[in-house]
């Protein structure tokens, strides 16, 4: 599958980019459920496991994600307007 990058999933990376190549909870990028899944299809982002650093928190699936080397790319060549559709 060749990913196409629509509105939503342009959306979800503009709002990721904040969190960086760091773990991220959707609660810190605002970004949640089917938009998410959307871009792990794509290869973008994945799914990860709690970091060592973070002991307060609680581990569970699908919860913890990080940017992969292709979303830094993409975020890299991001168009500045969101795409119409």
């Amino acid at each position: 599958m060749k990913p196409i990058l629509n509105s939503t999933r342009w959306q979800a990376l503009k709002d990721i980019e904040a969190c960086g190549l760091k773990v991220f909870t959707s609660l810190e990028c605002g970004v949640h459920g089917a938009a998410l899944y959307s871009l792990e299809q794509c290869g973008w982002v994945k799914r990860t496991d709690l970091p060592d650093n973070l002991p307060w928190q609680v581990d569970t699936q699908g919860n913890h994600w990080q940017l992969t080397a292709e979303g830094e790319a993409v975020l890299n060549i991001l168009p500045t307007n969101k795409p119409g559709k």
